[in-house]
Formats: C-alpha cells, sequence, structure tokens
C-alpha cells in the first residue's frame, strides 16, 4: 500500500479527500461544503449513519470538520497544540448566539497531522478530552477524530482512488487499471 502524502495536498484538496471518505464510510447522503466561509463545517449529514459501526451507527446530526496543516512543527506536541487551537476556535462559533448555528449533535474532527498515541499526553488523546469536554456544552452524543494515520488506512483500504488524483497526493502512483 502506497503511503498517501496528505501533506503534498493543499487545504481546499484535503477537505475534497475527507469528503469523499465520509460519504463512503458514514453515509452516501453527506452534505460537502466548498470554499468559503462554513460555519465551522466542512460537510454535514441528518439521520442514521453507517458510522462508527454497523451495530452502534451514531443517528442524528453530524459536522465533520478538517483542519489541514501547511507546514507541520515536526513536534508532535506542537502540532497537537495548533489543532487544539484550531478546534476549540470551531467548536466556539456553536456557542456564539450571534451566530446562530445549528448545533451537531456528532462531531468528527479531521487533520493532516499526525496525532501521537502517548497514553493521556499525546495528541489523540489531548484531542480526545477537548471533544470530551465540549460535549456537555454542545450536548454531543458522540464525537470522533481521524488523524493521518487514520485517513491514510481509510484511503488505502475503503475508497478507490483514480490515478490523476491519487498521483497528486501520493508517493507512489497506483498504476491505472485495465479494461
Amino acid at each position: 500500500m502506497p503511503d498517501y502524502h496528505l501533506n503534498g495536498l493543499d487545504p481546499r484538496a484535503f477537505e475534497q479527500i475527507v469528503q469523499a471518505i465520509a460519504k463512503k464510510e458514514i453515509a452516501n447522503g453527506v452534505t460537502p461544503f466548498g470554499d468559503g466561509p462554513d460555519g465551522g463545517r466542512e460537510a454535514t449529514f441528518s439521520g442514521k449513519m453507517n458510522y462508527p459501526s454497523a451495530t452502534a451507527p451514531w443517528d442524528g446530526y453530524l459536522v465533520i470538520q478538517s483542519k489541514f496543516k501547511l507546514h507541520s512543527a515536526g513536534n508532535p506536541k506542537d502540532d497537537g497544540d495548533w489543532l487544539i487551537e484550531q478546534l476549540n476556535k470551531d467548536l466556539a462559533k456553536f456557542l456564539d448566539a450571534k451566530r446562530s448555528l445549528k448545533r451537531p449533535e456528532y462531531y468528527l474532527a479531521t487533520t493532516n497531522i499526525r496525532l501521537s498515541a502517548v497514553a493521556g499526553t499525546g495528541g489523540r488523546d489531548r484531542i480526545d478530552a477537548l471533544l470530551r469536554a465540549e460535549e456537555e456544552k454542545l450536548g454531543l452524543k458522540g464525537h470522533d477524530v481521524w488523524g493521518y494515520d487514520d485517513l491514510f488506512r481509510r484511503c488505502g483500504c475503503r475508497i478507490r482512488i483514480g490515478t490523476l488524483r491519487c498521483m497528486s497526493f501520493c508517493r507512489m502512483p497506483v498504476p491505472a487499471r485495465r479494461s
């Protein structure tokens, strides 16, 4: 399986990849949003989902948010701090009465950074702790985070990406399918 070079994308292309994966993994009816102010969301879905599992699917209003870091600090703690800062800004938008944004019941944060796995202090656990803390304020029923490693596995195992698209962000092109 090729190592997808997600950092070779631009923010818009990254959002499009996340939206495509979400349509495949969460529900075909995921509504993606294009460029411009997005109200703290790259995509949404309302209803019963195929996620996180067939036996315990989410059912309600989902907001998917993507955070793309152009230049990683190369330091997992700094990258995690950056993501926490970005998510705090976006989550605050749902609490701002002036914005009148519909509050999500489920929230999926996605990013191109690698989330370190150190128990309790790594990026993954810190993001999870942030989202758990927001559950009560926002009324969330569930949340998840897809970091680089999660997206890498979803790209390689779940969806077929055409040769031209793949060549734009993979270190190794996927050979064209023969008819």
